[in-house]
Formats: C-alpha cells, structure tokens, sequence
C-alpha cells in the first residue's frame, strides 16, 4: 500500500539580544514515497497499460527550494580586506530597527543578507558600511537632509548562522564590527539604511560601497515589499 507524507512548512523567527529582530524564514517541503509488499499469495498484475507509479529518489531536492539561500545575483565585495559575497533573501520598508526608529519623513529600507567568504578562509565579520543601497533620487534627497545615506548602508545585526536562522530561540552572534566568521559558512545578517518616505526603490540596487576606481559593482534588489517590519514566516 503507497504511503505518501504531505507537505510540511517551518517558520522561525529570528531575535537579536534582547530587542526584537525579525529577519527571515525558512519554508522547506519534502515529499517522499514508498512501497510495501501485500498479504501472501498469488494476486492479479496490474494491467499492462498502467504500470505502477515510481516513487521519489530519496535524494530528491526540497519543493519550492531553500528560501534562506536568497534571490537574484550575487553581489561579490572584492574591493576589501577581507573579499565576501551578499545575496538578497528579502527587503522591507519600515520606519523601526532593532536600534534606533526613523525621524519623521524618514524611514529605512532594510535587507536580510546571506553572506559567504572566500573558499577556505575565515574572515572579520563584514560591517554593512562596506555595502550601499542606491536608489532614484538618493544624492537630491542627501542634500536636503543629511540623515540620508548614499554611500553606505547605516547599520545591521549580528551575523547568525543557520542553526540559528532554523532555531525559535537565537544564540548571541556573531558581532559585525569585531567578530570573526568561520570559513566556508554562511552567515545571515539584516543591514537597514535611511531613506525617504515615498523614495522610489523601484530600481534600487545594492552595490559594493568603495568599489574600485573608475568601477561600479552593483546587483538589483528587487521586490521591496512596504508597511511590516516583519519578514516572510515571522509569527
């Protein structure tokens, strides 16, 4: 008699300190089958014209893939001391982070990041000034307010791995300004960056903060979803 499992999904949230830091989800979905055998004796074959249904490699890769491995390309910070790659997972608007809330007219647009170094080696936790998110309008809204930053993203989280980022209860981190992150791991991080309300973020892009001269490196953000500081799968 088929057995077939259905479809699980997982939610975690994610908390840094003691201040609520909402920062990703994971949604994984697996399907397996399996075949045993029936009651002694003979029985009739199954008819010629309807074989029986073949059942899933247990190898088989997850429905729907790995929402923590992120979308879009891949954005490879070469012009530090220590090399690294981003990936988007998500994006947000919300006038509230884990430090400080937005001024009024302000607010932040914020982004959940999977970060990996180079193969082999550790390296010191990236901090988000070595990235920026560009934007229509971002030198013209700079001048009119200094709050405005166009030439790095103003502050993150801790970088957590993804026994933490799978986990209800979140270990300390790993700090992004001192810390040390462990080679061929990754880590997820969520950076903000002050915008103005209304900014058009359609076309924004993130993009290394201090390429190198006369180069630009940038990828594009993508979906910048508006009104809930919360990620996909937070409870």
């Amino acid at each position: 008699m088929d057995r077939i499992r259905g479809m699980r999904t997982t939610a975690s949230r994610w908390v840094r300190g003691g201040a609520a830091v909402v920062c990703g989800a994971l949604l994984t979905a697996c399907a397996a089958s399996g075949e045993s055998g029936g009651a002694a004796g003979a029985t009739a074959p199954a008819p010629a014209s309807t074989p029986p249904p073949a059942a899933a490699p247990p190898s088989a890769a997850p429905a729907g893939g790995d929402r923590l491995d992120g979308r879009g390309p891949v954005l490879d910070v070469k012009n530090a001391e220590y090399r690294h790659s981003v990936r988007i997972v998500d994006a947000v608007t919300s006038p509230n982070t884990p430090e400080d809330p937005a001024p009024s007219g302000l607010t932040y647009v914020q982004l959940v990041l999977k970060l990996t170094g180079e193969p082999g080696r550790a390296l010191k936790s990236p901090h988000p000034a070595h990235w920026v998110v560009e934007f229509d309008g971002c030198r013209a809204a700079a001048a009119k307010n200094s709050k405005v930053g166009c030439a790095q993203m103003d502050g993150g989280s801790r970088y957590f791995g993804r026994e933490d980022m799978l986990s209800d209860e979140f270990g300390p981190g790993v700090n992004s300004w001192f810390g040390t992150l462990e080679a061929d791991t990754p880590y997820w991080i969520r950076a903000w960056q002050l915008v103005p309300e209304g900014a058009d973020l359609s076309r924004a892009r993130l993009c290394e903060a201090r390429p190198a001269a006369g180069t630009e490196n940038c990828v594009p953000v993508g979906e910048v979803r508006s009104g809930d500081a919360a990620l996909p799968g937070a409870g």
